[in-house]
């Protein structure tokens, strides 16, 4: 583990004097009459690490992109790479200003093969998939009776999957995941199976992660038959940054790592 960081850190190293060659010889073009771009209103850009809960081991990292578009509504694009378990991804996804699926896209490798990619587009009362994988071309329909969310298995946007839960209720509530890899461990194709999932607010409290002190909600989400629930989601500010994320059963931790907001 030890030679293999030395040999990252020569690496980028590398890249960052070229980085820097580059960036000099730009620095002499200026940006003349410069003005925020029409489309969107801000937008904020991360990372988050992958690690081992009790060891603290790294298993993979995930960059992303997140646009506030001037109708409300937000676009996260995500880069994904999990060295532990050999899976590459791409998720580009859209959702309206109450935080519910518009369309998704992503494509996944895993172990140098493609594994597939799919469009998923949602309706007022169901959702649509076009897959390709190795195995051919596949559509996919699902009827959808209730608040619905998306769960891409990378971690931008796992904020997300609470925007429908009623406040004023409170206590535990079901809310419709489409989910392109059932198991979690994003090697499965881009198929995705309908569940409904339990979840539940249990709280607020300053959180500390890489990226800094935030203070945000604590959400559990798919609680077992037994009462213990599977995963625990700090979400931050309202654009509902994930900036943890525990998987208890697996053991397994995710961090933000970064956070920037860039003038738009």
């Amino acid at each position: 583990m030890r030679k293999a960081r030395k040999f990252t850190i020569v690496v980028l190293g590398a890249l960052f004097v070229g980085a820097v060659q580059v960036s000099a010889a730009e620095s002499t073009v200026a940006r003349v009459d410069f003005r925020p771009n029409p489309n969107m209103s801000g937008w904020l850009r991360g990372r988050y690490v992958y690690v081992e809960t009790k060891t603290g081991n790294w298993r993979g990292e995930e960059e992303w992109t997140l646009t506030r578009n001037v109708d409300g509504s937000r676009t996260m694009r995500i880069f994904t790479l999990i060295s532990a378990t050999g899976v590459m991804r791409d998720f580009i996804h859209h959702v309206d200003a109450n935080f519910r699926p518009v369309e998704s896209y992503q494509s996944t490798w895993h172990n140098g093969v493609k594994t597939g990619s799919g469009y998923y587009l949602f309706g007022k009362n169901y959702v649509e998939a076009k897959v390709s994988s190795p195995n051919g071309t596949f559509t996919q329909r699902a009827e959808i009776d209730g608040p619905v969310t998306m769960v891409p298995h990378s971690m931008a946007g796992d904020g997300w999957h609470f925007s429908s839960y009623d406040r004023a209720k409170g206590g535990v509530q079901t809310v419709i995941t489409f989910n392109p890899s059932a198991w979690g461990d994003g090697i499965q194709s881009v198929m995705a199976k309908v569940q409904r999932i339990a979840i539940a607010l249990k709280g607020s409290e300053q959180v500390q992660v890489p990226a800094g002190k935030f203070e945000a909600e604590v959400w559990l989400i798919d609680q077992k038959k037994d009462g213990s629930w599977v995963n625990e989601i700090w979400v931050y500010g309202p654009d509902r940054i994930m900036v943890k994320f525990v998987d208890h059963p697996n053991g397994l931790t995710y961090l933000l790592d970064r956070l920037e907001q860039p003038k738009p």
